[in-house]
């Protein structure tokens, strides 16, 4: 008795155990690159300053609008897929958007003269690397309607983003 018992969880142990284990290590997402140096920074012909703030701002915020462009080609429906590349290319596509905003959040504009858009572009920034952070999240957890919230996110940092460029002076 004791041992069909044994033999029993054995058989049990050995049936479960490639289940468990694709259950397990599903959930994990690659480890995301790490930041490279610095990303949109100006040419030196666009000189210091002010101006240099300026064209970080729009250079940065145009970067951001290209990698999310660039995501939505290669993943043209706009859905979730259950694909290794998919996780993995997001991965790739949301640390290099959050290492470009931490970029744009670390210039700092010369002598106090854009300190209101400052801080307006750092809650626009800090809104979208949310956005990055929750989508990560969800395309960890699988989570298809939170996925969808994720661009969502992302589009209402966008908007934000992009009424603050146009409102900066033109620098010249």
């Amino acid at each position: 008795m004791i041992r069909a018992r044994i033999a029993a969880a054995i058989v049990l142990g050995a049936v479960l155990a490639p289940a468990l284990a694709a259950c397990s290590s599903g959930s994990s997402l690659p480890e995301p690159p790490a930041c490279e140096s610095p990303t949109p920074t100006p040419t030196p012909r666009q000189g210091t300053g002010e101006f240099r703030y300026i064209a970080v701002m729009r250079s940065g915020t145009q970067a951001l609008h290209s990698l999310t462009n660039d995501w939505r080609l290669e993943w043209e429906d706009g859905k979730m897929s259950s694909r290794p590349e998919f996780r993995e290319q997001f991965v790739v596509y949301a640390a290099k958007s959050r290492c470009l905003a931490q970029d744009m959040l670390a210039t700092n504009p010369p002598g106090g003269r854009f300190s209101a858009e400052e801080e307006q572009f750092e809650a626009a920034l800090t809104q979208f690397t949310a956005a990055m952070d929750f989508g990560m999240a969800a395309v960890q957890s699988r989570n298809v309607s939170e996925y969808r919230d994720f661009y969502k996110r992302v589009d209402g940092a966008f908007q934000r983003l992009d009424e603050l460029v146009l409102d900066l002076p033109s620098g010249r």
